[in-house]
């Protein structure tokens, strides 16, 4: 897809999978967070100058994020995609507790502690996110990302 058909085709798959969802022809958690993450691609495919479509896709992420989430709050993709939806909004604030959240639920998992470290610098917590991205840093012997000791992969 060029740059330039990727909005009209995001657009496309995010309009059918959120009226299959409407239609009750989709249920669950992984539609939803599929239109997540389609209404956020939307966002980052529209033109800087699109501020309005740009939000528009933002709240559509949003909203599809939260339906994941109330679908099955066990599901800390539903929250990680959330944390990322509120952090791009008005009150990116919300997003350090999302991403608390989502910790609770996986605290091994570096993609929301980096998240979370970025959330505390994009908010203003110098100091959190800093500490925050120092705890990232591997400990003598250990990996980042999953390696040997970790050899499922995530679960």
């Amino acid at each position: 897809i060029s740059a330039k058909d990727a909005p009209a085709v995001l657009r496309k798959c995010l309009d059918e999978i959120t009226a299959q969802r409407q239609a009750g022809r989709l249920h669950g958690w992984a539609p939803a967070l599929l239109c997540a993450k389609l209404a956020l691609g939307l966002r980052e495919a529209l033109p800087g100058d699109d501020a309005d479509g740009r939000e528009a896709a933002r709240k559509a992420a949003e909203a599809a994020a939260r339906a994941a989430t109330e679908a099955d709050a066990s599901q800390p993709s539903g929250w990680w995609m959330l944390g990322l939806a509120v952090l791009k909004g008005p009150e990116p604030k919300a997003a350090v507790d999302i991403y608390r959240h989502c910790l609770e639920m996986r605290p091994d998992h570096p993609e929301t502690r980096y998240a979370l470290a970025l959330a505390y610098l994009m908010t203003g917590q110098t100091a959190e996110g800093l500490k925050a991205m120092h705890d990232l840093q591997p400990k003598s012997g250990d990996e980042l990302v999953d390696g040997p000791a970790h050899e499922g992969g995530h679960q």
